[in-house]
């Protein structure tokens, strides 16, 4: 599985688990502990398997804890009845960006620009290949992936 694959699919696992919890009518820290700590724990044990780096780990870590305490807090400040105020907003939509923006680059970084995307950025593509990985990813990775 790629990167974009875990990451995501882990973000909606959180998502599910968190709105199945609260169904079942765990509390809301609970719940967002929960839906947080299963899909990690999942992707550890995947990790563990499959020889993934403690970088990549972190990352999902950061997400899915990060996705399911975005959770419980909008989910009490919702049910208190209490209006958000438009900064945490913002400072919420920079996050979700900085998550795309994040898992663009690894992307980019593990398996290079599109070949229509290297030519229409890069200066003299036309005439060779350009290899737009990045130089530390060895071979392994690759087949990781």
């Amino acid at each position: 599985m790629s990167f974009t694959e875990t990451l995501f699919g882990g973000l909606l696992a959180v998502i599910v688990l968190y709105f199945v919890a609260r169904r079942c009518g765990l509390s809301n820290y609970w719940s967002a502990l929960l839906s947080g700590a299963l899909p990690f724990l999942a992707y550890l044990g995947f990790c563990l398997t499959h020889g993934y780096e403690a970088d990549v780990l972190a990352i999902h870590l950061v997400i899915f804890m990060a996705t399911a305490g975005v959770l419980g807090v909008f989910s009490s400040t919702r049910k208190l009845g209490v209006k958000l105020h438009w900064a945490p907003k913002i400072i919420l939509a920079f996050f979700v960006v900085l998550i795309f923006l994040m898992a663009l680059f690894l992307t980019i970084s593990l398996h290079g620009l599109p070949s229509w995307v290297s030519k229409l950025i890069m200066p003299d593509s036309g005439h060779h290949e350009i290899h737009t990985e990045f130089s530390g990813v060895s071979q392994d990775a690759h087949s990781v992936e």
